[in-house]
């Protein structure tokens, strides 16, 4: 992954965490929600990838060294609550 890249993401009210957005045309407004449970959102971070990885999100070829492996770890698709 190219080193320039950001991610938007969120402190979401609804979800009580740390979430990617994505952006969407409502009627002729540009709003971001949440990926999550779709809240409009106006508060955006632009984050790095190790951030987001750290957040509980996986993306190919982000790895957390320290990470466990298997979902818990990052290493699925999956994102799964800490114990």
């Amino acid at each position: 992954m190219h080193e320039d890249v950001t991610l938007p993401m969120t402190d979401c009210p609804v979800c009580a965490e740390k979430t990617l957005v994505f952006a969407q045309m409502d009627h002729d407004t540009l709003v971001h929600r949440c990926v999550h449970c779709d809240t409009i959102t106006t508060l955006i971070e632009w984050r790095e990838p190790f951030d987001v990885v750290k957040s509980g999100y996986r993306i190919d070829g982000v790895v957390d060294p320290n990470a466990k492996r298997g979902c818990r770890g990052g290493a699925c698709g999956i994102r799964q609550p800490e114990v």
